[in-house]
């Protein structure tokens, strides 16, 4: 009988859709980051994966993942041979402008860039890799959707953990507690004290701005971490 991680392989070579696909991809990085004595056991999987990669293929007529291009599946098995340590500068570099103005892609892949950073508070990208991705954050960070800044809002606090994006991190935060909206506002005070690289003066400035805040909820949530943080 098939393992369920070799279960999740075979999902990847089916007709499957590309939004089950790319859940199978979140999957296999997540054993790969939380239980690495999985993924050693299984690594062979794992490099037939890497192999065999231009085989996977996508059959997809589903409504809800019709606007989903191929090309995410393709940034999420990068992703994946990342956090196998793979070289896959190259190409990330030459996938990602290809997302450019396609939303509901985009929404997957910065998606999927979220979980897999969030996996666990020691994850930090290849200084390659992080340099394609931090550039993409700072034009996601403008974007008209909502979806698209809430989550390069959280690629960008999860840089924080590298001390070379400190300068970039800490500019961007400001800016965006400046003049952002409160969704945002409130997704960047509850991390605040959580992200490692966030400095004292951006931090005395965030709750400055939130306390005063027109928006009743902004200025409750921001009584409610500090308490919490007091607490401690």
């Amino acid at each position: 009988m098939y393992s369920y991680l070799q279960w999740q392989i075979l999902f990847l070579f089916s007709k499957e859709s590309i939004a089950t696909k790319l859940d199978a991809i979140a999957l296999l990085i997540c054993i790969v980051v939380k239980y690495p004595e999985d993924y050693i056991r299984n690594q062979s999987v794992y490099e037939k994966l890497f192999e065999q990669q231009k085989a996977i293929e996508v059959e997809d007529h589903s409504i809800i993942s019709s606007n989903i291009d191929n090309i995410s599946l393709k940034i999420g098995l990068q992703f994946l041979f990342t956090i196998m340590e793979k070289d896959v500068y190259n190409d990330i570099l030459e996938l990602m402008p290809y997302i450019q103005g396609d939303i509901p892609t985009t929404i997957s892949v910065t998606n999927l860039i979220v979980e897999y950073l969030e996996n666990s508070d020691d994850v930090v990208l290849p200084q390659r890799v992080e340099s394609i991705i931090l550039q993409n954050v700072l034009q996601w960070l403008q974007s008209e959707h909502i979806d698209i800044r809430w989550n390069a809002t959280r690629i960008l606090l999860t840089m924080s953990r590298n001390p070379e994006n400190d300068g970039v991190v800490n500019h961007q935060l400001v800016n965006l507690i400046d003049s952002n909206s409160a969704y945002i506002k409130n997704l960047i005070m509850r991390h605040l004290h959580k992200m490692r690289g966030i400095t004292d003066k951006t931090r005395e400035h965030i709750i400055s701005k939130c306390k005063h805040d027109a928006n009743f909820v902004i200025r409750m949530v921001c009584d409610e971490v500090e308490k919490d943080v007091a607490e401690e």
